[in-house]
């Protein structure tokens, strides 16, 4: 059997933070706001969170797949269509914090992306003594 490995608490706790932060929200947004379409994002933390929880072989990929489409590539379309706006209205009204919010995002999905690269190992345990085989 195999299971994910963290080898640094800090990235783990960070990602469970990020994780459950923005579960907390869409899951407000969901109840206050009646919107039905953010439960999609509600059912894919929740699965993220359980891998992450239960140390899953499949929480490294998870992560890295999670970081890649919903915070690099999302904020980085979403960062450039702001900008294509912005172009076609003459910079007449640029909403910095905007930028600065899917920018930091951008920034954020990179560095959760590496270092899971970096820091997530996936490793033989043995069911009978849930030690790690090397």
């Amino acid at each position: 059997m195999e299971k994910t490995k963290f080898n640094n608490t800090t990235y783990y706790w960070a990602v469970m933070t990020i994780f459950i932060l923005l579960l907390a929200n869409n899951l407000f947004v969901a109840i206050v706001g009646f919107r039905v379409m953010v439960l999609l994002p509600v059912v894919i933390l929740s699965t993220l969170l359980f891998l992450t929880i239960t140390k899953n072989k499949l929480a490294k990929s998870g992560i890295k797949i999670w970081a890649m489409i919903f915070l690099i590539i999302a904020s980085g379309l979403q960062f450039f269509g702001q900008f294509l706006k912005d172009i076609a209205d003459g910079f007449g009204n640029i909403d910095f914090g905007y930028y600065m919010k899917t920018s930091l995002s951008v920034c954020l999905g990179i560095l959760i992306y590496i270092y899971a690269n970096k820091t997530i190992d996936i490793v033989a345990v043995d069911i009978n003594e849930e030690e790690t085989i090397h």
